[in-house]
Parts: C-alpha cells; sequence; structure tokens
C-alpha cells in the first residue's frame, strides 16, 4: 500500500479517535448539566450548583445531543468531517466563552476550586477544538 494511504488512514484514524474522546468528555458534561439540581454532585466538585436549575439541565440535554454526534461521527467516515467542524467551532466557542468571562472579571466571585476547574475546562476545549478543527481542514484525509 502507497505510503500517502497509510498516512491518511492513519490520521483518518486519530481523528475518529479525537472524536470520540470529545464524545466521552462532552457526555460527561451532559451530565454534570443534567443533575443541576443534585447538590451532592456539586458540592463534591466543589463547585455552586447552578441557580436556577432547570435552564441548565436544558443545556445538558442538548450537549448529550452533541455528544450523540460526535459519537456517530467517529463510526461514520460521511460524516466526520462536518462533526469534526461543527465540534471545533463549539469547543472554541466554548473556550472563548470562559476566557472573556475571566477577562470581563466575572468570575472573580468563584471559589479557587470552580476557577481551576473552569480553567482545566478552557483547556480541554481548546484542544478539542484545535484537532479537530485541523482534521476539518483536512477533510481529503477523512474520506
Amino acid at each position: 500500500m502507497p505510503s500517502n494511504l497509510v498516512d491518511n488512514a492513519r490520521v483518518g484514524s486519530v481523528i475518529r479517535a479525537v472524536l470520540l474522546a470529545d464524545a466521552a468528555f462532552t457526555a460527561a458534561v451532559a451530565f454534570v448539566l443534567l443533575f443541576a439540581t443534585w447538590d451532592q454532585l456539586y458540592n463534591w466538585l466543589g463547585i455552586r450548583g447552578p441557580e436556577p436549575a432547570p435552564p441548565v439541565q436544558i443545556a445538558g440535554a442538548l450537549v448529550l445531543g452533541l455528544g450523540l454526534l460526535l459519537y456517530l461521527g467517529s463510526r461514520d467516515a460521511t460524516l466526520t468531517s462536518g462533526v469534526a467542524l461543527a465540534a471545533a467551532v463549539a469547543n472554541a466557542v466554548a473556550a472563548l466563552v470562559i476566557v472573556v468571562w475571566f477577562a470581563s472579571g466575572e468570575g472573580a466571585g468563584f471559589s479557587h476550586g470552580s476557577k481551576v476547574m473552569l480553567v482545566l475546562l478552557a483547556a480541554v476545549f481548546t484542544g478539542f477544538a484545535a484537532a479537530e478543527g485541523r482534521a476539518a481542514l483536512r477533510d481529503d484525509v477523512l474520506r
């Protein structure tokens, strides 16, 4: 097999693995949002529970749908490129929201644990956005 085909297959399998990892991460975030009324979970995480909870739970349901789309994109090569692009945009915007929040001083009232968690989330969102964005730009590899 020509080396170009081997390289393309390797890159395609890597982006599918990235989408699968993002699907798992996104599902975890969705469940944290869905359980917004469960104070013990938020206490254990060291963060304040959201007030009011219903809009956060609705967001959790939508994020869970994104996680399912990421999973499907990791399994179906015809969806991979489009899903990677959509995920890159969603992750980049999520990271940007956190950065803007801190830059504007909105995060000043958060506990140390909450701040650390948000910085880690921004880093993870940025990493997924970079990997998925790069893959979406290399559409020829994914087909």
